[in-house]
């Protein structure tokens, strides 16, 4: 991941400074441009970081909705920066579906029961939320499906829900 964002970085700086050079930019402007990148690209990192600090098997096994409600804050501010970036790095689009799957996991800790449009979006991530929920009630994986995006999403639902069910099968024993 980290490498990404620092391939990425290079290749950005060097064909921006060849740009700039055809250009006839001066060299001080190359400057604030690396600067920006670098300032850019250490942020990036810094959010990466944060997002895999942050344990979602372990939030979702304490159940706590505070923990919960400040973990999907910051679960929507990474797949917002991912969603952002997807156009420049083509491994985003991978981790916009993982948040998206943490996102739904954690909303099913809190959402209500509820009549959704079964044919929308919203009613696709309603209707995985809640089968992510019963998943870990049951241990069950979720179907899958077949639209590309959703298929990593449910990929790393079921993902963390084998790892909670194997969680509290070790915590019985």
């Amino acid at each position: 991941m980290v490498a990404n964002v620092a391939m990425a970085a290079v290749v950005f700086v060097l064909s921006g400074m060849v740009a700039m050079a055809m250009l006839g930019v001066g060299i001080h402007v190359m400057a604030v441009s690396l600067t920006f990148t670098v300032v850019y690209c250490v942020i990036k990192v810094l959010y990466y970081l944060c997002i895999d600090a942050m344990d979602i098997i372990e939030i979702l096994r304490k159940r706590d909705i505070n923990e919960i409600k400040n973990a999907l804050i910051e679960v929507h501010r990474q797949k917002a920066f991912s969603l952002a970036d997807s156009e420049y790095l083509s491994d985003e689009r991978k981790n916009a579906a993982r948040y998206h799957a943490y996102h739904l996991a954690l909303i099913s800790q809190i959402l209500p029961d509820v009549e959704t449009d079964v044919e929308s979006i919203t009613g696709l991530d309603y209707r995985l939320a809640k089968a992510f929920r019963e998943g870990i009630e049951r241990c069950c994986e979720i179907p899958h499906v077949e639209e590309e995006f959703y298929k990593i999403v449910v990929n790393e639902l079921n993902r963390i829900i084998r790892t909670l069910c194997i969680q509290n099968k070790e915590a019985r024993s």
